[in-house]
């Protein structure tokens, strides 16, 4: 990907194409890596949802129990 100097005035050469390549799939597999964490944060966050609405009844249900038992 990089072109020496061919004499002592020429400066060194990038082959762009050599480059643009690789980064352009580095890119598109970060995105798929991106989009697979984002997919798995969402199906996290409903479970966590899901997780404090059991809790919050299951307290509701033994607080309902304790008033029973203290009447």
């Amino acid at each position: 990907g990089v072109d020496k100097p061919k004499n002592e005035t020429s400066h060194y050469g990038l082959r762009y194409a050599t480059f643009v390549v690789p980064l352009v799939k580095a890119v598109q597999e970060q995105q798929e890596i991106i989009e697979d964490y984002e997919a798995r944060m969402s199906t996290m966050e409903q479970e966590a949802t899901e997780l404090k609405s059991s809790l919050t009844e299951l307290l509701q249900r033994m607080e309902a129990l304790e008033s029973k038992k203290g009447n």
